[in-house]
């Protein structure tokens, strides 16, 4: 087995290919795409600093949002954070309301999608709290108003891998949703540049009159996207930004990259030599254990890394093969959101990827394993071709009590013996505790997996993380 490497170099910046390597991009991705910019700093020449902010004027499509009285309206903090402004948020009661705005409620309905950059600092309860930081446009909870759930989902991740003290340090989230209407649309949040796929299901914008668009606590009680109580942000809103388009993962790095460059943090890439890249189904994405215990994460945290410094995409429920399962398939997503690293991070990339449950069924046959095995070396193929620095790693199949059978053996066999553009291949299906037959039990009764005997639990993933971490290096 390969020796473990940190991915951390006091040298600076890596080489590839015996050439420097760009500089990861900072500047905002898809500007043309803003359609409402709230800049707290746009307050500084009118108000004074903890001067109640009543209203406050987005920059793109001059929407106004207010706020009833001193008592609910946030507070401006000059010089909140390098040297910008900020909506000071103490109490969960304070809010603004941004009304409907036209341009948001079109992009949360339209094919294009839809996307929402939050930037904040001092935040406080985010592990036993919702935070309303955008809320209650969208009809269902979904849309904007996932945004709560996002963060709430997102705590233990924050507190565990961001930089330095979390309550005190600027970070992100963002929100990018595929088009609400869409029976395929996707949700996905980012914290701090780090992804998260399909977290949550969009919807289009309410047609609910009182579902408003919110900056901290939703205060209206009538609406059917409402909240509730007590769930209103605490803390500093640096800047907000939604986009009538949904955002590659790539480009959510890239706009938590321009925020940490803007705001004066650290940028994620200081020190590094590669950015990994984790693709894959539900069970790299997470589902199943807590997502900071995730595969992804645990890697990233033996590695040394923090948010920001790696990248999730694994969707629940996707396939491998182009054009199957609806558009939900691994070598369709990765041109928009493998491919595109390389480039903004400006270093070299390892893929970590792999996929055999929704391909695979139980029984089958030997050569329809090797199909499958094929399917993933199409992807690893696609990779090497857009980006041919790339380093691919794959694993074959976990165990899983209704995928066993000739068509499993056959798969694990073809990609152990025949790895085509992949790098390295981890013989999971040899490990005794997530890989042979019953491994996780004959039902869906195994201690490492969850109750639907299908995806490794808390107890399940630091077997997987321990045997991919090996491999993920240069």
């Amino acid at each position: 087995m390969m020796g473990l490497s940190l991915g951390l170099s006091l040298s600076g910046r890596a080489s590839s290919s015996g050439g420097n390597v760009t500089p990861p991009l900072t500047t905002l991705p898809q500007q043309g795409a803003r359609v409402m910019v709230i800049d707290p700093d746009s307050l500084n020449g009118s108000l004074s600093d903890g001067a109640a902010v009543l209203s406050i004027t987005d920059l793109i499509n001059s929407y106004v949002g207010t706020s009833t009285n001193s008592t609910t309206a946030p507070t401006l903090a000059k010089n909140a954070a390098n040297g910008h402004s900020a909506l000071r948020y103490t109490t969960v009661s304070k809010f603004i309301s941004m009304g409907r705005p036209a341009a948001v409620e079109t992009a949360m309905s339209t094919a294009k999608g839809w996307s929402a950059l939050i930037v904040f600092q001092n935040a406080t309860g985010l592990a036993t709290r919702y935070n309303a930081m955008l809320a209650d446009l969208s009809s269902n909870n979904g849309g904007l108003s996932a945004s709560i759930n996002g963060v709430q989902n997102a705590s233990a991740t924050l507190r565990a891998y961001s930089s330095g003290d979390p309550n005190t340090n600027v970070h992100t989230v963002m929100y990018s949703g595929d088009a609400g209407a869409s029976t395929t649309a996707a949700g996905r949040w980012y914290m701090d540049g780090t992804g998260y796929a399909n977290a949550f299901s969009p919807k289009t914008a309410s047609t609910n009159a009182a579902d408003v668009l919110y900056i901290g606590n939703a205060s209206d009680t009538t609406g059917s996207g409402v909240i509730g109580s007590n769930r209103g942000f605490v803390g500093d809103i640096l800047y907000i930004i939604v986009w009538n388009t949904s955002l590659s993962a790539a480009e959510a790095w890239q706009a938590d990259c321009w925020a940490r460059n803007y705001f004066g943090k650290a940028l994620a890439t200081t020190g590094m030599t590669f950015f990994p890249v984790f693709d894959g189904d539900s069970q790299t994405m997470g589902v199943g254990a807590t997502p900071d215990t995730s595969m992804p994460v645990l890697v990233a945290n033996t590695l040394g890394l923090k948010q920001g410094q790696f990248a999730n995409v694994g969707k629940s429920g996707a396939t491998v093969l182009s054009g199957t399962n609806s558009g939900n398939n691994m070598i369709d997503s990765a041109a928009r959101d493998v491919d595109g690293f390389h480039a903004v991070t400006g270093l070299p990339v390892v893929i970590i990827s792999g996929e055999y449950y929704n391909q695979g069924a139980s029984g089958g046959t030997t050569g329809a394993g090797t199909t499958l095995a094929n399917n993933n070396r199409l992807y690893a193929t696609g990779r090497k071709t857009a980006d041919p620095t790339a380093k691919l790693i794959t694993w074959t199949s976990l165990a899983s009590w209704n995928r066993q059978g000739a068509m499993r053996d056959g798969f694990n066999a073809s990609l152990v013996a025949t790895p085509g553009a992949f790098d390295a291949v981890i013989p999971v299906h040899t490990d005794t505790n997530i890989g042979i037959d019953n491994a996780l039990g004959t039902t869906s009764s195994g201690s490492a997996v969850s109750s639907d005997g299908v995806h490794l639990n808390s107890t399940g993933t630091p077997y997987h993380a321990a045997l991919v971490a090996p491999y993920v290096h240069l």
